[in-house]
């Protein structure tokens, strides 16, 4: 085990007290890995694996989700994410679906993925971005950017998806544009998308 897992473990505790607290049904845990899962050994999944599933058995008896998300590491590819959670086999353990980051890491992002991870997608964390290393890429708003959000939408619209929906924005704020108007921005494109479906 890596030198930081009772530590990692350790937060994990804190986090759940903290979402007792706020009655909230999920948290985010990375499972870490080198940044494009081809890169991954054997040992850094099954020390991944090993973590999710001690963070998935306590949040378990909390009736809390675990929820990884597609993030550069052992969960940057449809394939890597469908993996790390069948080596983990938690009834508890679920996807944070982020199109935006598929979009840079793998071919299949929009509904092919939606496909594959079915009923696991707990939360859509949407942001724009290009497939390339534009300069400030991950700074755009909303339908800035080249992520096809429409047939996303439409696919979570058909497939009845009742998950939590949320929004991931980089935008650093200006004298033109404040947090707040960059807050209300993400909410009018989000709410337009569902409103187009």
């Amino acid at each position: 085990m890596r030198d930081s897992f009772a530590t990692d473990v350790e937060a994990f505790r804190r986090y759940l007290d903290i979402a007792g607290q706020l009655e909230c049904d999920m948290i985010r845990v990375q499972p870490g890995g080198p940044p494009k899962p081809s890169a991954a050994r054997e040992d850094h999944w099954e020390r991944a694996a090993h973590y999710l599933r001690e963070c998935c058995d306590l949040a378990l008896s909390r009736d809390v989700g675990v929820v990884i998300e597609n993030n550069f590491g052992l969960s940057a590819t449809c394939d890597a994410t469908l993996e790390m959670i069948a080596r983990v086999d938690r009834p508890n353990l679920g996807i944070n679906y982020d199109p935006g980051n598929l979009y840079r890491m793998d071919r299949y992002y929009g509904i092919e993925a939606l496909a594959r991870f079915g009923q696991l997608v707990w939360n859509v964390q949407v942001k724009d971005c290009y497939r390339d290393a534009h300069t400030d890429d991950y700074r755009l708003l909303l339908g800035e950017g080249e992520v096809d959000y429409a047939s996303i939408f439409a696919w979570l619209k058909d497939m009845e998806y009742d998950g939590h929906l949320s929004a991931e924005s980089h935008k650093e704020p200006t004298e033109e544009m404040s947090a707040r108007d960059i807050a209300e921005h993400e909410y009018a494109a989000i709410r337009a998308l569902i409103e187009s479906v």
